[in-house]
């Protein structure tokens, strides 16, 4: 008898038990069945004396035990072959039974052989569609998801899941982009079933992105309840750039302008002069310190641009973050030196590594420390620290909801500090508090503009806590994964 192998314990012996039952229900059936005209034989033998009573109910006996020893083989191979066949319903491996009486019957046996290789190739040209159809959904670089008629997403691809979770599956669309005008147009598609196209700015993360959004009616009709297919294809980068080049053509022009209105006079003064090399040195250094001040422009403009232009693009390499900042600070002691002033590093052991991009970081920890070297007092110290926050910093941004660990790096100056009212501010470009002083030491108004986006680029927090003659504590969080 057929009895397939089953786990131990109590449910597997009642789940044996139950096949059991079931098996020798049929072998009765099938018994019974082939014994019906032997047994009416038998009876009308009996009832015109050709056999006695007793010899017919031996013959009836003699028929049932003999039907049952020809049913048997068969029953055991229809359950062989009722098995295989569930079996490749639930799309397992398996090999097609010997059937060693069923067999015989040719149409039958080819059938089952025929089953078998059609099965076997189905499922592999299937296997290999379902793996062609699930690249290609997953390599378009655009977002695409597949929307149902009740706004949840039935599908989403891999460039849907990096920008707005890996979990949005099954989630009602609005959770994930809570844009009232997007939700009506989606609305309209499906009532009208006439495709339309918008563009749209969303925010997530922290970061705007820009979006030429092209929601379409599915054309067929779908098992799986699909409604609309929505494609989102960023546009920031081409918007970003005109914006850009429109920035930087307004801010360099003002800010170039005095430096070259300074070296243009103290030139032409150079030419109408007599010998005075006082005067002509006075002149010369005042053009250098000049046109050190456009070279430092220049620089901080490029690399704001450079850092604009990849803030959507979210760094994947692993950095060592105590590492980065001793470094960091090597290199800016001489510039603490020539005040008088001393750095002081205190950083928790054993930090975990953070996803970033190692020379923006760095250009992150520069800007903050030479900030608080410059700005601070003279003889004091600037305070550095690295540690695990055990509280989440007040932002817009979720993805600090979901973080494993939150890293925070502080640094906390003695110095005039900031006024209240210019905090709001003070990342903006070329925002400065005091503008005299700012170009007095070397300030382009853009270096903390440059953090700001280089931390909205890694998915992380500046925060700026200062008070009027004691100094100011800037502060930067990581999430941890």
């Amino acid at each position: 008898m057929y009895v397939p192998k089953i786990k131990n314990g109590i449910e597997g012996y009642i789940r044996q038990g139950k096949q059991a039952h079931t098996y020798y229900r049929k072998l009765l059936k099938a018994t019974t069945l082939l014994s019906i005209v032997p047994t009416m034989v038998i009876a009308i033998m009996v009832v015109y004396e050709r056999l006695t009573v007793v010899e017919g109910v031996g013959s009836v006996l003699a028929v049932l035990i003999g039907s049952s020893f020809f049913a048997k083989p068969y029953m055991e191979d229809l359950s062989s072959l009722t098995n295989y066949v569930e079996q490749l319903v639930l799309d397992k491996h398996v090999n097609m039974p010997s059937l060693s009486f069923l067999g015989s019957v040719e149409e039958l046996s080819e059938s089952v052989q025929k089953l078998h290789s059609s099965w076997d190739e189905k499922k592999i040209k299937l296997e290999a569609a379902v793996a062609e159809s699930s690249i290609l959904f997953d390599t378009i670089p655009d977002i695409l998801m597949m929307l149902g008629r009740d706004m949840h997403i039935i599908r989403a691809n891999k460039a849907a899941k990096i920008m707005f979770g890996k979990n949005i599956e099954n989630v009602v669309f609005n959770k994930i982009i809570k844009e009232p005008v997007l939700k009506d147009v989606i609305i309209s598609v499906v009532e009208k079933k006439k495709g339309e196209t918008i563009e749209l700015s969303i925010t997530n993360h922290n970061v705007v992105r820009d979006f030429q959004i092209s929601i379409e009616k599915f054309p067929l009709y779908s098992i799986g309840g699909i409604a609309v297919v929505l494609i989102m294809h960023d546009v920031t980068e081409a918007k970003r750039s005109r914006q850009m080049i429109k920035d930087f053509v307004a801010n360099a022009s003002h800010e170039i302008r005095t430096p070259l209105t300074s070296i243009s006079g103290f030139i032409e003064n150079l030419r109408e002069m007599e010998e005075d090399k006082k005067t002509r040195k006075q002149f010369l250094d005042i053009m250098y310190e000049q046109s050190e001040r456009m070279g430092a422009l220049v620089n901080d403009l490029l690399s704001l641009s450079k850092v604009e232009m990849n803030e959507s693009t979210i760094p994947t390499e692993r950095i060592e973050i105590s590492v980065l900042i001793q470094s960091t600070i090597r290199r800016l002691e001489h510039l603490a030196e020539r005040k008088h002033i001393k750095i002081i590093y205190k950083g928790e052991k054993n930090l975990p590594d953070i996803l970033g991009d190692a020379n923006e970081l760095s250009q992150v920890f520069t800007n903050l420390i030479s900030n608080a070297i410059k700005y601070g007092f003279e003889n004091t110290k600037v305070n550095v620290s690295a540690y695990i926050s055990e509280t989440r910093p007040e932002s817009e941004n979720h993805i600090f909801n979901s973080a494993q660990k939150i890293i925070a790096v502080s640094v906390e100056d003695k110095g005039e500090g900031i006024p209240e009212e210019h905090l709001p501010r003070i990342t903006e470009r070329f925002y400065r508090v005091d503008k005299i002083r700012s170009r007095n030491i070397g300030g382009t108004g853009l270096g903390l503009s440059i953090v700001k986006h280089i931390m909205n680029r890694h998915r992380g927090e500046l925060t700026i806590e200062s008070t009027e003659g004691v100094g100011s504590i800037f502060t930067i969080y990581f999430p941890v994964f």
